[in-house]
């Protein structure tokens, strides 16, 4: 009976290292990808205007693109807690697309009347992110809050929401 060659122990080390090198180069080019595919939209630049830009109690944002490449379906949402206790969304269509080195002042009511039950209450909204699509089709939202830029699914809206630190579901 002959005994198996497992080999010598330099061969079995040199493995090992080839192995580590393959998984740190496939984590460089993993990560080098995702940078490229965020370049665009990381150069839309969301601000609050001066308040006096915007009427009464309104809000007023100013959207650059400052990426080479144009930015489309560019979307204000906006969050409510309605009823008390519930967070309540809506989204407002703001451009169908912005081309390189474009700016744009929006301005939104900050109140809106909204029928519940036999009467109409009144409910403050307040800007919380801005959503769009990329050169590449991919969606972005941006937190207008802690200004994270997250790629959201290809499906839906986003289904959460971070509001002055806190993180609430949307329903």
């Amino acid at each position: 009976m002959s005994s198996i060659d497992w080999g010598t122990a330099p061969t079995w080390i040199s493995s090992l290292v080839t192995t580590i090198a393959l998984g740190v180069t496939a984590g460089v080019v993993w990560n080098d990808r995702r940078k490229h595919q965020s370049a665009d939209a990381r150069l839309l630049t969301v601000t609050t205007a001066d308040p006096d830009v915007a009427e009464g109690d309104g809000h007023a944002l100013i959207v650059a693109n400052l990426a080479e490449r144009p930015i489309l379906e560019v979307s204000v949402h906006f969050l409510a807690e309605f009823p008390p206790g519930r967070l309540a969304g809506i989204a407002q269509p703001a451009s169908h697309s912005m081309t390189p080195g474009f700016r744009q002042t929006l301005t939104y009511e900050a109140t809106y009347m909204v029928a519940q039950g036999d009467g109409m209450t009144r409910i403050k909204w307040a800007p919380h992110a801005v959503s769009f699509t990329d050169a590449d089709g991919v969606r972005w939202l941006r937190s207008l809050h802690d200004r994270k830029l997250t790629r959201m699914p290809r499906r839906g809206n986003p289904r959460k929401a971070c509001i002055n630190g806190r993180t609430y579901r949307l329903r």
